[in-house]
């Protein structure tokens, strides 16, 4: 029998601002947070239900509505309800009242007479509010909706920074993560349509990080795979864990082994942001993390290497690769690709999904 699961999530994506000198960060914000709406709302995948995920975005991503939204869920939930709280837009490493922390800015925020700002100190008294032990912030303030740019902040001199929300992780129960430190940006490289912190995080939570034998996925466990899957892909972006008192490795979403090839389907066909190359490039960089020429797995299924360009990075080595195989080049077929792979890796349920999945013939 299922164990009782019945998580809460406000998730906040603030694409534009009023304020003149807070420039638009653009599609990306969004997609993040489309992906992220579609993963916890998947009732196959995560034991988050439709009636208790809170979306604002754009216009609504208003300081009242959060606020509003964060007391909604200091009424609403329990103890050992978990809760999850995701932001995404501009925000500084300081606060515009002088507080000791950092600032978020929603939509209608006002830097110049720091109006409408979420400051590290007003947010840490609405989180700690809530009643859950099992609280978890996820922050990405420092990408922006172009390649290798950061959130711009209200400071002139533009330097990277991340908003230090270190309240958040105060209090029994709270987590905060981060997508990357201080000094670094968040980016989103060539071939993804979403943050690179935010697709690692959207991909823990559907159980590509594993999870305990009862079918959750655990916040250690979580950021782990994050913080490893995002370095594996850029080194110099680094996700950031900070918890107060906090021994407890707690549940945040739900996922079995007798779910997973849904999951895997409701990634390509209904997650427009997480693409079907993407997911396979997932399983392949999982299996052969130095790309196509890995333990000679391309030619091995028939292929000619000299039809790639390679360049030494593997997940973007297996994206072009297999972005080849959509568009009828290469001479191989990913069921080809699959079999000789499981000769390597017997029984892999990723790649016994793969080659079920997609014709012999195209992807």
């Amino acid at each position: 029998m299922k164990k009782r699961f019945r998580g809460y999530a406000l998730i906040v994506t603030v694409e534009q601002n009023t304020h003149d000198r807070l420039p638009n960060l653009g599609e990306g914000v969004t997609a993040d947070g489309n992906l992220i709406e579609r993963v916890l709302l998947d009732e196959d995948v995560c034991g988050y239900g439709s009636d208790r995920v809170i979306r604002l975005g754009g216009k609504s991503a208003t300081a009242e509505n959060i606020h509003t939204a964060l007391a909604t869920l200091r009424k609403t939930v329990e103890p050992e309800d978990p809760v999850f709280f995701y932001f995404s837009g501009h925000g500084d490493a300081s606060s515009c009242d002088g507080s000791e922390g950092a600032s978020l800015f929603p939509w209608n925020a006002d830097i110049d007479r720091c109006e409408n700002v979420l400051t590290s100190g007003l947010l840490a008294q609405a989180w700690g509010a809530i009643p859950s032990k099992r609280k978890l912030a996820v922050v990405d303030a420092c990408y922006s909706g172009g390649l290798r740019m950061t959130k711009s902040t209200a400071v002139e001199d533009k330097r990277l920074s991340r908003p230090k929300l270190n309240a958040l992780s105060e209090g029994e129960g709270s987590v905060l993560i981060s997508s990357s430190r201080s000094v670094e940006p968040s980016l989103i490289l060539p071939q993804d349509s979403t943050s690179l912190f935010t697709k690692h995080l959207a991909n823990g939570l559907l159980g590509y990080g594993g999870h305990d034998g009862d079918g959750f996925v655990r916040v250690f466990d979580l950021f782990n795979y994050v913080a490893v899957e995002v370095q594996s892909e850029a080194s110099k972006q680094s996700p950031v864990y900070a918890a107060y008192h906090q021994d407890q490795n707690f549940a945040v979403a739900y996922c079995v082994d007798a779910k997973r090839r849904k999951m895997r389907k409701s990634l390509t066909e209904t997650t427009a942001d997480i693409s079907q190359l993407q997911t396979i490039t997932a399983v392949f960089c999982s299996l052969y993390p130095l790309g196509p020429t890995d333990q000679g797995i391309w030619e091995r299924a028939g292929g000619d290497l000299s039809q790639l360009q390679l360049n030494g990075r593997g997940r973007t080595d297996w994206f072009r690769a297999i972005q080849l195989m959509d568009r009828g080049g290469g001479s191989l077929t990913i069921e080809m690709l699959c079999r000789e792979a499981l000769l390597d890796y017997p029984r892999n349920r990723d790649l016994e999904f793969l080659q079920r999945f997609y014709p012999a013939n195209t992807l």
